[in-house]
């Protein structure tokens, strides 16, 4: 929901092309855990080439989505 509002778009769902793309959800997910992954970045093959950027952009709008949604999960009853 917070994605759509910041952006006007619906976030990508799925890994995409991020195949094999190591994050903290990983180790929670095998261990039956149900986890998602949210954040700025390319969802390329290459990851972490060298001379990886990530648009200041991008930051700005994960950050606003990431901070709605801690909002709304931390106020509801």
């Amino acid at each position: 929901k917070w994605h759509e509002d910041v952006t006007g778009s619906k976030p990508v769902i799925g890994s995409g092309h991020r195949l094999g793309s190591p994050c903290d959800a990983a180790p929670l997910m095998l261990s039956g855990v149900k986890a998602i992954t949210y954040g700025p970045g390319v969802t390329s093959i290459d990851q972490d080439p060298p001379d990886e950027k990530i648009p200041v952009s991008e930051v700005i709008t994960a950050a606003k989505v990431l901070a709605l949604t801690a909002a709304d999960i931390c106020t509801r009853r």
